[in-house]
């Protein structure tokens, strides 16, 4: 089998410069939270940061994949590698391979406008879905089509390709191969699929940045010493610094992501229901410490 290497440099370097830059805005988020004085501004600058974090992973896991990209070709199949997934593509299934710059009109692919990262599934009117795997622009592409989809590649040595891939197309195969997508175990797990565990997790975020919002939105305007404790009659029995505003803050935040982390293990062991009761659980005294942050933030000592 014939293996033929990508171009990643240009998608690499834009990968590297991307993470830093959003690594860089993050530091600064969380410096602006630290050194500027608590108020509303200071959870903004941690709503930044918190929503960076997931996109540089995202890129990150995206310049693994130019990197770790290429294609084999024997009689039998064509393997597209990007990452840990695997294109397996039979070589009888592929009916002919044309230029991309043969497609540019009517072509719908939206990307991440980042130089040489083509990834992604696009469409064109009379060929249908497109899947990109490519390093490099449309001029140094090839669309090999089949009858169900069309993958977009882009060899370093497209002329050598060529020639390796007509000569084996004139063979014909020498046994039969079926269409594999190969992927890991983690990318199959179903509860990137799951819209209930989704909207239990989105919504406990949500609820735990709202009461993050309204201490710090709260702190500058509260009094110097705050109700900790009412009696039986109602009365304050209790007061303390206005610091102590955060403490349901701190309790949140630790049991939020207690509770992510143990929903996960539990929702892997195929316990699906009792990850569910766990975060909705976990909402609810989000809602309890949100209701603590109002009363102790806004009552009168």
């Amino acid at each position: 089998m014939s293996v033929f290497e990508t171009d990643s440099r240009l998608p690499f370097t834009a990968g590297i410069v991307a993470m830093l830059a959003v690594l860089g805005a993050m530091i600064a988020s969380i410096l602006g939270a630290v050194l500027t004085p608590v108020s509303i501004i200071t959870f903004i600058y941690i709503l930044i940061a918190t929503a960076l974090l997931p996109l540089m992973v995202m890129i990150g896991w995206q310049t693994t994949g130019y990197v770790r990209s290429s294609y084999a070709l024997d009689r039998n199949a064509l393997v597209i590698r990007w990452g840990d997934v695997r294109e397996i593509v039979p070589m009888a299934d592929i009916q002919r391979v044309i230029a991309a710059t043969d497609i540019i009109d009517g072509l719908h692919f939206r990307r991440i406008p980042l130089p040489g990262w083509w990834h992604g599934a696009g469409h064109h009117p009379a060929l249908g879905r497109l899947i990109f795997y490519s390093t490099e622009g449309l001029q140094n592409q090839i669309v090999v089509i089949t009858p169900d989809r069309n993958y977009v590649i882009s060899p370093y040595d497209a002329d050598a390709f060529l020639d390796a891939f007509n000569a084996r197309f004139d063979m014909r195969p020498t046994q039969h191969i079926t269409y594999s997508h190969m992927q890991p175990q983690y990318m199959n797990w179903w509860f990137w699929r799951d819209r209930t565990a989704h909207l239990l997790l989105l919504v406990m975020l949500i609820v735990h940045l709202g009461l993050v919002a309204l201490a710090t939105g709260r702190y500058p305007t509260a009094q110097a010493q705050i109700p900790l404790h009412f009696d039986a009659a109602g009365l304050v029995d209790r007061v303390g610094p206005r610091t102590q505003i955060f403490i349901p803050v701190i309790a949140g935040t630790v049991l939020l992501l207690l509770s992510t982390v143990a929903g996960l293990l539990i929702y892997a062991r195929r316990e699906r229901g009792l990850a569910y009761l766990l975060w909705g659980g976990n909402m609810a005294v989000q809602v309890m410490f949100a209701i603590a942050v109002f009363t102790i933030g806004f009552a009168t000592a």
